[in-house]
């Protein structure tokens, strides 16, 4: 392996997402015929505040990088420095996904063949459970200075492949790494073939077999990368990689952000029934709960048996069940909390009553009271689509100004993902 030249990189970032998140720190030891021929770190500017816990994570803070320079100003020095190497880091597809984001947005065109030290520990040293950097640095006893950031982190890697290569018996490192280089992409050439046609964007993928027999539905904010990402892992459990053997033939469906993606996940599962997603269970009836006064002036819940779900009230609304199961255990949830009602305390047992049913009611009230309208736009891919939404109920849906068929009725599955997507963000 050290006959190669390596790039050994790591970078610190505002977040998980490629598409989304930025660059923040960048380190890189280039390595040539087994010594270090150069070094190289910087602060990167996001152009975006930094989270309090990035700020803690990796004791960068915003002001720090409001006099870094912008990607795009290094990007002729990570040039030279990547040229003609192997592109190394500890989870490589992490790291060479922001890479390769960054450089897109500079309008340069970037790729590298890579080697991911995670794989490489496991296949190495396979007794061992955790192959994360610190417990790799914990238990080789390397020399490491600050963890998360970026050039100390990159210099740990270096530590941990010297150590490997001199402390291995024979050629065990080179064998090692060699199948992990000639395997690194672990489907056929055929389906890397396409995947490299399909976008680099918010979407939903579709695994079929050799039978057209639907195997798996997923979404990504990346979905090339992340299907790479699928076929460059060797582990995980037995289920999953029997079914990435299986796979044939991969279909994708770009979205123009995250909400569509999300929604078009849910409605391919549901109509596919994929192998390996989870199933969903059909649904003869809906228990609807919703609370009422009786004829005392008492609050009870009340339930009503409906086939769809139309017309409901929010602010009464306590929940929705699927089986007399749930709906006992959902209901019970709130009567154990309240005493039996006297006729005398009516407005004291109400005040309890409420305050039980706010506490454990499913469904957060409807707080708008015109309908919502989402936008979401990718220009690159040429992308807009536009959801209306009222009561947490897709009324309208437009793609490219194209009116897509909707079901008003409400969806307890579309509910999690619009409270979800909708809720204030921290």
């Amino acid at each position: 392996m050290f006959t190669k030249t390596l790039a050994i990189v790591d970078v610190e970032t505002t977040g998980m997402y490629g598409l989304r998140d930025r660059i923040i720190e960048i380190g890189i030891v280039r390595v040539e015929k087994g010594k270090v021929v150069r070094t190289y770190k910087t602060l990167i500017n996001p152009q975006t505040r930094l989270s309090p816990f990035i700020e803690r994570l990796t004791g960068i803070s915003s002001r720090e990088l409001e006099t870094a320079p912008l990607f795009s100003e290094v990007t002729e020095t990570l040039v030279t420095l990547f040229d003609g190497a192997l592109f190394v880091a500890h989870n490589a597809r992490f790291d060479y996904s922001f890479i390769k984001t960054e450089f897109k947005r500079a309008g340069i065109p970037f790729s590298a063949p890579t080697l991911c030290t995670v794989r490489l520990s496991r296949r190495l040293y396979p007794e061992h459970k955790s192959h994360g950097l610190e417990a790799i640095i914990e238990r080789f006893q390397l020399p490491a200075k600050r963890h998360h950031r970026a050039y100390d982190d990159a210099y740990s890697v270096w530590q941990f492949l010297k150590h490997a290569h001199k402390t291995l018996p024979g050629d065990h490192f080179a064998t090692v790494t060699q199948t992990l280089l000639a395997n690194s992409f672990g489907g056929n050439p055929q389906l890397k073939a396409q995947i490299e046609t399909l976008p680099e964007t918010y979407g939903v993928y579709i695994f079929y077999d050799k039978n057209s027999v639907p195997l798996f539905v997923g979404k990504s904010s990346n979905v090339q990368d992340r299907l790479m990402s699928h076929f460059s892992t060797d582990y995980g459990s037995d289920k999953r990689r029997t079914m990435m053997r299986r796979v044939a033939r991969i279909d994708a469906v770009p979205t123009a952000g995250l909400l569509g993606s999300l929604l078009t996940e849910l409605a391919l599962m549901r109509k596919l029934s994929p192998v390996y997603n989870r199933k969903p269970r059909k649904i003869n009836n809906y228990y609807v709960v919703s609370k009422k006064e009786n004829a005392r002036g008492l609050l009870q819940l009340y339930t009503r048996t409906c086939k769809r779900l139309v017309g409901l009230d929010f602010e009464s609304l306590y929940g929705i069940y699927t089986s007399k199961r749930a709906l006992e255990e959902g209901t019970g949830r709130l009567e154990k909390h309240l005493k039996k009602p006297d006729s005398k305390d009516t407005k004291l047992y109400n005040a309890a009553f409420i305050v039980a049913f706010v506490q454990h009611k499913q469904f957060r009230p409807w707080l708008y009271r015109k309908p919502v309208e989402i936008r979401e736009r990718d220009q690159e891919a040429g992308l807009f689509e536009r959801f209306i939404i009222d009561k947490w109920s897709i009324v309208g849906h437009f793609r490219n100004e194209e009116s897509r068929e909707v079901n008003e009725s409400f969806d307890p599955d579309v509910y999690r993902i619009l409270e979800r997507f909708l809720r204030p963000k921290k």
